[in-house]
């Protein structure tokens, strides 16, 4: 006599599925948050030329971040479908792996960083020698800082892929506390520590970071799972087919958000030309949604290792029901933020505008900017699932394409034409967004999750049986 097929989760089990993945790690995220504020605070209490080169080394080494780290969310859907199929001792040579080309990555836009934006900036403010030299030794320290929040990254995207995400809400606020706290003491010299100044700033980064780094792997090291997955920190032998698979998604995916995240230049560099006041509204309002935004990369990252681990098990038409109960799920969660935004937008924007004309400004573009947050709703999902199902090169293709070819021009007509302000702005990235939303979700149907052999999701590099 058969044994009973296994009951399908409920609709509603499957819609929280990747909310409870993604709980610990928003939890901390938003701690993480929290030395950047510092850092402005400190900064500020330097001087106005400390503050002006910590913002501009800040903003080159997140440029930085945003290319590794992007990169680094192939490791979500390699290690999940490894894990759902039983193959735990190779989750711990993909890490590995990661760890070896997440070290290189940052090598290489370090020294890119280091003979392209660093001399640029320099040149920018000549005159101004206490600047230069500033923002050459913060940057010089910081860049060499940024190995060790790659590799803490590493560690965050192996726990979102075997879904136990706990310890993120416990060692990234610890790490981001001690961040503060050393930056008020070597910044300022509280606490009884030497005032360093602007470097101050940047070796408490790198000691709160390498203090995480050691909680974050000690866990995978010691933990109760070490044996499962045999973790280390060095792929020994180095398998050179696997690096190749990895390096040829993740350099799409991180130039992918490294674009992504560079396209909001545009529209502050066109509404620079209208005035300040249309700037400060578009500015007020992508902070207010900032928050929103990046709770919703990590649901999708969440979601991703969810369907990458019905692939792991050969279950295309679970992983496709998952896909569709993430994405109904993320529309009413991101829907009920965006209207309780709006809903408070006198509020928060009276609180942020500087003036009553910036706040006027504000309050009009919260509407289609709320518009713009739930169509990234569905944009998001529909990507993550894409990579899950192993579509690396399409996707990082098309939502490149989509803010090079379709909002960039966009905002040219609508701005430099049109006049369209910073209302203007957010339709335009509502209407493209929507229009990158659909082009993923014809790509979901048409290619990875029906069922077929290609739907297999065995992703970038054959798994053993």
């Amino acid at each position: 006599m058969e044994a009973p097929a296994p009951r399908a989760p409920s609709c509603l089990r499957m819609m929280a599925r990747p909310f409870n993945v993604a709980v610990p790690v928003a939890i901390g995220n938003l701690f993480m948050l929290t030395p950047g504020v510092c850092d402005t605070y400190v900064a500020g209490a330097l001087g106005t030329t400390v503050q002006a080169a910590v913002g501009v080394g800040a903003t080159i080494a997140t440029l930085v971040i945003v290319f590794v780290t992007g990169g680094l969310r192939v490791l979500v859907p390699e290690v999940a479908r490894r894990d759902s199929a039983g193959n735990h001792a190779e989750c711990g040579a993909v890490l590995a792996h990661a760890i070896f080309l997440s070290a290189l990555a940052c090598v290489g836009a370090v020294l890119l960083a280091a003979v392209v934006l660093v001399p640029t900036q320099l040149g920018r403010h000549a005159g101004d020698r206490g600047f230069g030299a500033t923002l050459a030794v913060y940057l010089t320290i910081r860049l060499a800082g940024l190995p060790v929040f790659a590799l803490f990254v590493c560690g965050n995207k192996f726990q979102i892929a075997i879904q136990r995400t706990w310890p993120i809400a416990v060692i990234a606020p610890l790490a981001s506390l001690l961040n503060v706290g050393l930056a008020l003491g070597l910044g300022l010299g509280r606490f009884g520590l030497p005032r360093w100044g602007a470097p101050g700033i940047a070796f408490a980064y790198i000691l709160a970071w390498s203090a995480g780094l050691v909680l974050q792997f000690g866990w995978l090291l010691v933990g109760p799972r070490r044996h499962r997955y045999q973790t280390r920190l060095w792929p020994a032998p180095l398998d050179r087919g696997m690096v190749r698979s990895l390096a040829g998604a993740a350099v799409p995916l991180g130039l992918a958000a490294l674009f992504g995240s560079s396209s909001y230049l545009v529209p502050t560099f066109l509404l620079a030309a209208t005035g300040p006041q249309a700037v400060a509204a578009y500015f007020v309002v992508s902070q207010v949604y900032r928050i929103p935004e990046r709770l919703l990369d990590i649901v999708g990252s969440s979601s991703c290792s969810v369907v990458a681990s019905h692939l792991g098990r050969r279950e295309p038409d679970a992983a496709l029901r998952q896909h569709c109960w993430s994405l109904i799920g993320a529309l009413l969660v991101f829907g009920i933020m965006a209207l309780a935004i709006v809903a408070a937008r006198g509020s928060i924007v009276g609180l942020l505008a500087a003036d009553h004309a910036t706040a006027a400004l504000a309050r009009r573009a919260m509407l289609p900017a709320a518009a713009a947050l739930v169509v990234l709703a569905v944009e998001t999902i529909c990507l993550n699932t894409l990579i899950a199902a192993g579509d690396v090169r399409v996707a990082s293709a098309i939502e490149t394409g989509s803010g090079w070819v379709l909002f960039v021009p966009a905002c040219l007509v609508v701005v430099g034409v049109a006049d369209g302000g910073p209302v203007g702005v957010w339709m335009v990235e509502a209407v493209t967004g929507a229009m990158t939303a659909g082009i993923l979700a014809l790509r979901i149907h048409s290619w990875p999750l029906r069922g077929t052999a290609r739907g297999t999701g065995l992703g970038l590099a054959p798994q053993r049986p």
